[in-house]
């Protein structure tokens, strides 16, 4: 776990930045605060703490409470992310906290790689191919976390370029992990409600054949179920508490508090109708920290070296638009999910309020009830997870035209 004195709501952070100075063409050392916690010149002793920061105070006073809330992540890391606030004066300390935090969630992916094999051995395929996501966001994690590393490690210069960079890439990455957690939370509350309605079903069942009306593979397939949800509870519950001290500590809160975690707001289907990658390139070209740099590096004074450095620009830019395309089609494939889940769920929805009337009519068995809660409790559980696809898919996207992504055309974690 990250492993720092300063935490939320305790200690203001002081940074030292170097800044490029071209009038003096020397190094100047400037302070920086990750927040403002008390007035620094006597005209600011009448301002509150809210104003020393910039905030209102309603906006202030919610960054500053128990609430961790998806839509705030960008200012939590701002002000209160350990290593994003010692990027400059400690980068070493910083570059190992997030190393120790790349390698739980690459321990947290093996676990999720044991769950696939075990779902897939239990031919649980809903379950498996929830699992196989959770990897694929661990390893977006993984990537963001190390170009946030990387970024920390470098020299700062010309201003504060480079921790504007590791702090976009750290709330990118923390925004990964809440989308994996409640993605996580999902599986558990459905597992546990299976757990719950196999229960119910072993019971029916063998009272069923104790009467003659059924036979006992009904008891050994519900029973069954249940070793299997039980089995997955086990790793799933783990995985999840160190998911969810690692999003509260990147937070800035301390490893045993325990913030309200808020919900990941639901995906807003007109935003999609408004992307357009072969006009959001531009925005994605012009932000792109890779092509910043590139843009940026000199070359030498030769005719060659000039044209080799435009010739790599446009092969970044290329790819850039290649990837781009590659997100927005990943974008449009989690809607058509997303909508067919919805329609799923509601179909399910109808069906276990037919089965109440038809249990209170006795037109069915306890059996076929529970069967039909069972079939309602997996279409909400897909169809939760399939808007939480469609959150992250919006938000790659609307993250690459924000400038970061990678355009290396290597997409795998280290």
């Amino acid at each position: 776990m990250i492993n720092v004195k300063y935490f939320k709501k305790s200690v203001s952070v002081v940074i030292l930045i170097t800044a490029l100075t071209p009038i003096l063409s020397m190094y100047v050392p400037q302070r920086v605060y990750a927040y403002i916690e008390s007035a620094r010149e006597p005209a600011e002793t009448q301002k509150t703490q809210a104003q020393l920061n910039g905030y209102s105070e309603e906006a202030w006073a919610a960054l500053m409470d128990n609430n961790l809330n998806y839509d705030e992540i960008d200012e939590l890391v701002k002000n209160f992310n350990p290593s994003v606030s010692f990027a400059v004066d400690n980068y070493n300390k910083a570059s190992y906290d997030i190393l120790t935090n790349i390698n739980e969630l690459r321990a947290a992916r093996m676990t999720m790689d044991e769950l696939a094999d075990l779902a897939k051995e239990s031919n649980d395929l809903e379950s498996y191919y929830m699992y196989k996501a959770q990897i694929s966001a661990f390893n977006a994690m993984i990537k963001n976390m190390n170009k946030s590393r990387e970024s920390l490690a470098k020299p700062i210069s010309e201003g504060n370029k480079s921790i504007n960079k590791a702090r976009h890439q750290m709330s990118s990455a923390v925004k990964n992990v809440m989308i994996s957690y409640k993605n996580i939370e999902t599986q558990e509350e459905t597992l546990n409600e299976l757990v719950k309605l196999n229960k119910s079903l072993m019971a029916a069942s063998e009272a069923m054949f104790k009467a003659g009306i059924s036979i006992n593979a009904d008891y050994k397939k519900a029973q069954s179920e249940v070793e299997s949800a039980q089995a997955q509870l086990t790793k799933l519950s783990a995985t999840k508490e160190q998911l969810r001290r690692n999003l509260i500590m990147f937070c800035g809160w301390q490893p045993d508090a325990m913030p309200v975690i808020g919900d990941i707001p639901q995906p807003d289907i007109s935003h999609i109708d408004q992307m357009n990658p072969d006009t959001d390139i531009v925005k994605a070209i012009g932000n792109n920290y890779i092509l910043i740099e590139g843009r940026n590096t000199k070359s030498k004074k030769s005719l060659g070296s000039y044209n080799a450095k435009v010739l790599t620009v446009q092969e970044q830019e290329d790819k850039l638009k290649v990837k781009l395309h590659e997100l927005y089609n990943k974008v449009l494939s989690a809607k058509t999910a997303y909508e067919a889940a919805k329609v799923a769920y509601e179909g399910a929805q109808l069906n276990r309020n037919a089965a109440d009337t038809k249990l209170k009519v006795g037109t069915i068995s306890q059996v076929q009830y529970i069967g039909e809660g069972l079939t309602f409790t997996q279409k909400k559980a897909e169809l939760k997870s399939a808007e939480l696809d469609l959150s992250l898919a919006i938000f790659e996207y609307d993250d690459a035209v924000a400038g970061n992504v990678s355009i290396d055309g290597d997409d795998s974690s280290q």
